[in-house]
């Protein structure tokens, strides 16, 4: 079996956490913090659970607790809403994705999974108000690790219980998406749609636009 794995924002979707700010809006009901502050040059894992670990503790001065994080996600999905109902094209696919995920189910040795950054019922959502289907995929997220590393490696033990695993390929975004690859031996394909060109150097990596492009 060829296990293929996702990650959601600005791979899947468009869902470009720059162009949106529901996430500090979100813990600015909870904590001392802007809506629009920016975290990028502070954090080691840019996940969800990564930056409200790291940004709770830091505005709060103590560890979240696990009602903390249940309120968050709560109200983060209420900020996404917002979003969506505001700026609905922000969630739309990255093009040909539904068709690119579509013709792979049909592929007999083909699992497909999702490892985002995301707690899994926000990326859950996400993915639906996209227009995929969530059940396609066998699912993971930051839930239990702020580090992609640690819930991707989860998810491909899981995946290897019940299949036997010929090949891994990891389809995502960012660089720390690729080293994250790099670090548990297994295949990348980036997907550039905001043409930013900070994957271009990985000359050994097939780079694409979006899905459209792939065969």
């Amino acid at each position: 079996m060829h296990l293929i794995i996702f990650d959601i924002d600005g791979t899947l979707t468009q869902t470009f956490h720059s162009k949106d700010h529901s996430f500090t809006r979100a813990l600015s009901r909870f904590i001392a913090i802007e809506p629009g502050y920016s975290y990028w040059g502070e954090i080691e894992h840019p996940t969800d659970e990564g930056v409200f670990q790291y940004l709770f503790s830091k505005l709060s001065g103590k560890p979240a607790s696990i009602e903390d994080r249940a309120k968050m996600q709560d109200q983060f999905m209420v900020e996404l809403m917002h979003t969506y109902r505001h700026t609905p094209n922000f969630f739309d696919e990255v093009p040909g994705a539904a068709r690119f995920v579509k013709e792979l189910k049909a592929e007999q040795e083909v699992v497909l999974a999702i490892s985002s950054g995301n707690w899994e019922r926000i990326g859950r959502m996400k993915v639906e108000l996209a227009g995929l289907n969530p059940s396609d995929f066998e699912w993971i997220g930051s839930d239990n690790h702020a580090s992609k590393q640690e819930f991707t490696a989860s998810l491909i033990e899981r995946v290897r219980a019940k299949h036997d695993l010929k090949q891994i390929t990891y389809i995502g975004d960012s660089l720390y998406d690729y080293e994250t690859t790099r670090k548990l031996g297994i295949n990348f394909i980036g997907i550039d749609f905001l043409q930013k060109g900070h994957l271009n150097h990985l000359s050994f990596c097939p780079i694409y636009t979006d899905f459209r492009e792939i065969q």
